[in-house]
């Protein structure tokens, strides 16, 4: 595949792709379409899709955790040693 998507938040080395999800960027069923065809591609490369929603950043420890759990697995995934610092 190696296609070039563009997305909110790139990590290469872990291949996760972090994105906000807005309703209102959805403004029509062509659009979500797309962009339920472009995270299929990301996934279909390897990538690890995380969403993050406004309500996800009003709670910042939950997200927090989520993210840091995803971190880790994706280290894992690369043959990373996770960073247990952070």
């Amino acid at each position: 595949m190696g296609e070039k998507i563009v997305v909110d938040v790139a990590m290469e080395q872990l291949k996760l792709a972090i994105e906000v999800q807005l309703v209102a960027h959805h403004t029509d069923p062509v659009s979500f379409c797309a962009d339920q065809l472009r995270i299929a591609r990301l996934v279909g490369n390897g990538w690890t899709y995380f969403p993050v929603t406004v309500p996800m950043m009003e709670d910042e420890a939950t997200l927090m955790a989520l993210l840091q759990a995803t971190f880790v697995r994706c280290q894992l995934e690369q043959g990373l040693v996770p960073d247990a610092e952070r």
